[in-house]
């Protein structure tokens, strides 16, 4: 006998902009046996949108295994959501009175299924809360799904997604993540023979984005000293976010990777 287990993440309202008002249902499949489903109701305003990955399990030794593999999952759908026009899904666990965004009945089945083999349940709980923005560009899962295809295909431009979203988590050493971007996108540049520019990404925005983090800043690598770190204004910091997303959107229109 199997049980599904699942690992679910709903925001509401969500306001999608791509939306013609008629419902919304999609069922993908992923890698090792596991189900992604997104759902939106019928309207053309704002309302609740889910997503469900799924698993089955026959055991209950499979279940704490299962659920790092479900929200290992979503923690990948994570580096490319942005891309694939949802909003920016941040996860992480913390301490918080706010209702979860995200939940999973591990728990709960791995309680019924020691129930039935009549043995007690053991400890295991997952406390992962989302916060993200509230309007999408797109129904995202379809896209993600795409995006991270290519991601498997090509080890730098996964370093590439990891590094950027490393550098929105990480206030203290962002500057380091997007200077990688940049290492892995000139590697990308020179694995596919691209002579004449970058993918492109204009060679000004490429060089002011390196003359930023490791001529005027000295910010390429981690602080050799104690000491201050130089202060980057808000749009300074901006232009750099901006660029290093955009190297790998450019990356992304190079190969017709349909993307936002």
């Amino acid at each position: 006998m199997s049980d599904l287990l699942w690992v679910k993440y709903e925001l509401s309202p969500v306001m999608v902009l791509n939306n013609h008002g008629d419902g919304h249902n999609l069922k993908i499949g992923f890698d090792d046996n596991i189900s992604a489903e997104e759902t939106f109701p019928a309207t053309s305003g704002s309302s609740r949108y889910k997503l469900v990955l799924s698993k089955n399990v026959d055991y209950p030794e499979q279940v704490r295994t299962a659920s790092d593999e479900l929200v290992n999952l979503l923690k990948r759908l994570s580096l490319v959501w942005t891309f694939a026009g949802g909003a920016r899904m941040e996860l992480q666990t913390i301490i918080s009175h706010a209702a979860p965004k995200y939940s999973t009945n591990g728990s709960e089945l791995l309680k019924e299924m020691l129930a039935r083999k009549g043995q007690a349940r053991l400890s295991h709980s997952l406390n992962l809360i989302a916060s993200v923005t509230t309007t999408y560009n797109d129904f995202p899962l379809a896209n993600a799904k795409r995006l991270l295809d290519a991601a498997v295909k090509d080890f730098h431009l996964n370093l590439m997604l990891e590094y950027y979203n490393e550098a929105l988590l990480d206030e203290k050493n962002w500057f380091i993540h997007l200077y990688k971007i940049r290492d892995s996108f000139d590697k990308l540049v020179e694995k596919h023979g691209i002579k004449n520019g970058r993918f492109g990404l204009s060679y000004d925005k490429w060089n002011k984005f390196g003359k930023k983090l490791n001529t005027e800043y000295d910010l390429r690598h981690a602080p050799q000293k104690e000491g201050p770190i130089p202060v980057i204004s808000r749009e300074e910091k901006e232009m750099l976010f901006n660029t290093g997303r955009e190297m790998i959107t450019h990356y992304f229109d190079q190969f017709d990777i349909s993307h936002y």
